[in-house]
């Protein structure tokens, strides 16, 4: 009886953690590049020159064996990489002036997880502000997870490597 009480406590604990999650998360960096968008925008809609200096969420150990579309470039392009525990895929949905957006699809041990990563591009006079964000609707493990996901600690430094890599690799690179 003690037992059954103990586990029906357990349930509302672990109910009530998750009732109170979010529903989505949202990460963004920003980064204000000395270019215009029209300079900037090559290196975000090919998929092969953005493998240049993108920083990837992998486990050094565990390199991905990196496959990519026919076109590598614009709407419908895709980027496949897969480890050994996981495998992943990256197409671009929209390119505009002033928007690039992907939508990312993980398969791995802890299920299928999709998310939407999105450049925005804002011209500054002569510069330009790059925006860098990946949003994701949370459900299941990932969001009973989340208060020690921690993925501000864990992918925002990465995110701010990402953008300074943009300016330094690939927009102000010499050919």
């Amino acid at each position: 009886m003690i037992a059954g009480g103990l586990l029906l406590l357990v349930v509302a604990a672990i109910s009530i953690l998750y009732a109170l999650q979010p529903n989505s998360f949202r990460l963004s960096r920003s980064r204000t590049i000395p270019a215009s968008a029209g300079a900037i925008r090559p290196c975000l809609v090919d998929l092969k020159v953005m493998e240049r200096w993108q920083v990837h969420f992998a486990d050094p150990h565990d390199p991905p064996t990196v496959t990519f579309s026919a076109v590598t470039s614009g709407v419908g392009a895709w980027v496949e990489r897969k480890d050994t525990t996981s495998t992943g895929r990256t197409t671009m949905v929209e390119v505009t002036d002033s928007t690039v957006r992907m939508e990312h699809v993980n398969e791995g041990r802890l299920g299928t997880g999709k998310s939407t990563v999105e450049y925005l591009l804002r011209e500054r006079g002569t510069s330009t502000e790059v925006e860098y964000a990946i949003f994701s609707p949370l459900s299941g493990l990932p969001r009973l997870l989340w208060p020690i996901a921690n993925l501000e600690k864990r992918i925002g430094p990465d995110m701010v490597k990402a953008l300074e890599q943009l300016e330094t690799k690939c927009v102000n690179a010499t050919p």
